[in-house]
């Protein structure tokens, strides 16, 4: 059975109805990330219906370069698995924990993101959930992995109640309010959010009291950091802020003076023919390497697609089926790019995020047992020459006591 093959690692993140896990693929040495999702109940017809849809969102959406992508889905009466690439980076309290990212940094990320919207928008799809959690950031790539918070293109309305998802500090003010809005406008306000940060290496100053979430961003003050960051980076992000029917679109932001010139947006290219390596491994895991290719190529979701993309990163690591041990050194740290990505070469900046440094290693305390027992004889040989009886007396520990 294919569940069998994995082994937890490390927990990554938890959700009210599943809980997400680093894995090892144990024949090929490969991470990957699954989502558990147990069915300890017959599922409602809106729980059917809320999986569904997410299902059906990750097929639609995982050939895009930016989000995480959907290996294969195990979908059984007692529980559904999300097997999905790990991805590795940092969050953005972390980018910008040192201060405001280099310009043409800031400027491509921020280009990344607008067009992953422009993306979406196109696929009838709007990020809801802004969260900084659901985005991991390299220094020329992101991946946003949620795709619960995920809507669909239109105008929402919180009348009766407010439809709340994730960080309250990352939503449009009129997504706070009473009345009708619109999700994609709603989105170019969040993506003023993302380049203030990137340029000021700080979030947004009305963001810091969670308390004050409807104060009036008609008329965000800007005045603090004119004069320090790019003059066309601040004139589109007075847009991106400003009231709803003010801000610019997705292609007008695309064609705004900071984004020029750009380089092309980073699509996913499925490989023409595997090298000899990747199908001696198709082979060994009792697979067709023709038909997951094909498979790979239609941008399915399927076990064929998980045997494939396991094969591809295993013989890039330099794997070998006859070599390999399940006794593989676990470094969650170590960033991996996406296979077939294409990156841009033509920036200003390095490409490769270095790992994080490593942990001075703690010294081995001194075992002091062997000196004490040396002075416990010598003063016990004193007293008893003096004509004092010692007796060594064993204590056992007293069991420990527990308040139900």
């Amino acid at each position: 059975m294919l569940e069998n093959e994995f082994k937890e690692i490390s927990m990554i993140r938890w959700f009210p109805e599943s809980t997400v896990y680093l894995c090892l693929h144990k024949k090929t040495g490969v991470h990957v990330n699954i989502e558990k999702i147990p069915h300890d109940h017959v599922l409602t017809i809106e729980e059917e219906h809320k999986l569904s849809d997410e299902i059906g969102r990750r097929k639609v959406l995982s050939n895009l370069s930016t989000f995480q992508r959907t290996l294969d889905i195990i979908r059984k009466k007692e529980y559904t698995w999300i097997i999905s690439e790990n991805v590795g980076g940092n969050n953005l309290y972390d980018m910008i924990a040192n201060g405001p990212l280099p310009m043409e940094q800031a400027r491509y990320l921020f280009f990344l993101l607008t067009y992953t919207v422009l993306e979406l928008q196109g696929r009838n799809y709007a990020i809801l959930d802004w969260d900084p959690e659901n985005f991991y950031f390299f220094t020329t790539m992101f991946k946003f992995t949620n795709y619960r918070g995920i809507l669909t293109t239109g105008t929402y309305e919180n009348k009766d109640s407010l439809m709340w998802i994730g960080d309250p500090r990352w939503m449009s003010p009129e997504s706070l309010g009473v009345g009708e809005y619109d999700i994609v406008t709603s989105n170019i306000f969040c993506l003023g959010l993302y380049l203030y940060a990137f340029l000021t290496g700080k979030l947004f100053p009305t963001m810091h009291n969670k308390g004050d979430m409807r104060v009036n961003y008609s008329k965000p003050d800007l005045s603090s950091i004119e004069g320090t960051i790019d003059k066309n980076a601040f004139a589109l992000l007075k847009t991106l802020l400003g009231k709803p029917d003010e801000r610019p679109s997705l292609r007008a932001i695309l064609n705004h003076q900071f984004l020029k010139p750009h380089v092309p947006f980073p699509h996913y290219h499925p490989p023409l023919v595997l090298e000899d390596n990747v199908k001696e491994w198709i082979t060994f895991l009792k697979h067709d390497p023709n038909i997951c290719l094909a498979e790979l190529k239609d941008l399915n979701v399927s076990e064929n697609t998980l045997i494939i993309n396991l094969s591809i990163t295993a013989a890039a690591k330099g794997y070998k089926p006859q070599s390999m041990s399940i006794k593989n050194k676990i470094n969650i740290h170590k960033y991996v790019k996406s296979d077939f990505i294409l990156l841009p070469e033509k920036l200003n900046i390095d490409l490769e995020m270095p790992p994080p440094p490593e942990k001075p290693k703690k010294e081995k305390k001194k075992d002091d047992t062997k000196e004490l027992d040396k002075l416990m004889d010598f003063c016990r040989k004193r007293l008893e020459e003096r004509g004092v009886r010692v007796q060594t007396i064993i204590q056992t520990p007293r069991p420990k006591t527990t308040l139900i």
